[in-house]
């Protein structure tokens, strides 16, 4: 049968950026990170309107002078299925909301990525030119960001991982055949063991196209994790921190929290007498991250590193601060709090004079803010902002 895929994208809302992710996401990062800043200077942080270095012992309440955390992105993934002969054969996003919840993107082999600048080509011939790093490279410059982990899934690491999961019930929309139109199974709810699992991952028939296998992958991946906060649920269980180290763990974690799974929009095109590849629509994926994921590390990221000081008790003017500097150009690492909280005036501090232009960006989103150049040799980060009283009705 010949299967077109679906045209029109499903509409993603806006990022959700707020102080209201910052304080659980920090208080998860403060308790697991490693330690951003390497030097035993690394807790004199600017904390003056001035430039001037005022060191103190670090706190863990967020709401009191001296606290400090460290920003990561939210927990993301690539899990790339192979199968018995080594060929890629369907690929899915992963991004979670926190410690629980969050959202799987399902994706073709056959889309066309570009691994490099220029270079269009399909994730399943990334992987064949160039292993899992090309078909990586492909994907994440798609997404716009570079992910934490990186999965190949063989037929063996999928059938151990849904191991405790299975038998499960599964939909099959279109009957299911092998490469030479061989039935494997007929259409209709089957339930499915390891074996069966694996056909509904890599079965391609002759007459079929490469999304229609995408879409039973994202059935699969829906129906994995519905079991699993079931199984959840039945033992009464509530996980606070879960093993990213496993496409399982990553499953949990789903299940955890709400939840939901697509397969990516696409456009089919065709080369010649061969089979289709497919096109996404550029702006769903980035949509995706921009709605899910927090503090994004960006892919091929350049960005200067920014320390966000708040010198007031009005703790929503980080999320202002915060924005800014997403807005400005500039990559939030550090979220903290002064030792004096009555400072006076909002400072773009800047130690190095090649960032200076995000540095005045920065500054300009906070509704035009001084910017000071103050020479540091060793800094931590590239950029200070201190958040002053003044910032109360500064744009937001």
């Amino acid at each position: 049968m010949n299967d077109a895929a679906p045209t029109t994208a499903q509409t993603v809302g806006p990022a959700a950026f707020g102080w209201r992710w910052i304080f659980p996401l920090v208080s998860l990062v403060a308790a697991l990170a490693v330690p951003f800043l390497a030097r035993e200077a690394s807790d004199a942080v600017l904390s003056s309107t001035g430039g001037i270095e005022v060191t103190g012992e670090r706190v863990d309440d967020p709401a009191a002078a001296g606290y400090l955390a460290f920003v990561v992105a939210s927990p993301t993934a690539i899990v790339f299925d192979i199968d018995e002969d080594d060929r890629l054969v369907g690929a899915a996003f992963i991004g979670l909301s926190g410690s629980a919840g969050g959202r799987v993107l399902a994706v073709p082999a056959e889309l066309a990525v570009e691994p490099e600048p220029g270079a269009l080509e399909t994730l399943a011939l990334a992987y064949e030119g160039g292993g899992v790093e090309r078909a990586r490279n492909g994907f994440e410059r798609m997404l716009g960001i570079s992910v934490d982990s990186v999965f190949e899934m063989s037929p063996a690491d999928r059938a151990a991982a849904m191991q405790p999961a299975l038998p499960v019930e599964y939909s099959l929309v279109t009957s299911l055949e092998d490469e030479d139109g061989n039935p494997i199974f007929a259409r209709g709810r089957l339930e499915l063991d390891e074996s069966a699992a694996l056909d509904v991952v890599s079965a391609l028939g002759p007459n079929e196209f490469g999304y229609v296998r995408a879409d039973r992958q994202r059935a699969l991946w829906e129906t994995w994790i519905e079991e699993v906060g079931r199984q959840l649920a039945a033992a009464g269980l509530e996980i606070e921190e879960h093993d990213l180290g496993s496409p399982s763990g990553y499953v949990e974690a789903l299940a955890s929290g709400i939840h939901r799974v697509d397969l990516i929009p696409a456009e089919q095109a065709l080369i010649g007498e061969g089979k289709p590849f497919y096109l996404a629509d550029e702006t769903y994926a980035p949509a995706v991250v921009a709605d899910l994921v927090v503090f994004p590390e960006l892919f091929e990221d350049t960005r200067p590193s920014v320390q966000v000081e708040n010198g007031t008790t009005d703790q929503s003017l980080h999320d202002v601060a915060a924005d800014a500097v997403e807005q400005g150009g500039g990559k939030v690492v550090v979220i903290s709090n002064a030792f004096a909280l009555d400072v006076a005036e909002t400072v773009v501090a800047v130690h190095d004079p090649a960032y200076v232009s995000t540095a005045q960006s920065v500054a300009a989103q906070l509704g035009g803010v001084p910017v000071e150049v103050v020479a540091e040799e060793e800094a931590d980060v590239d950029i200070v902002v201190i958040i002053g009283a003044d910032l109360v009705e500064a744009p937001s």
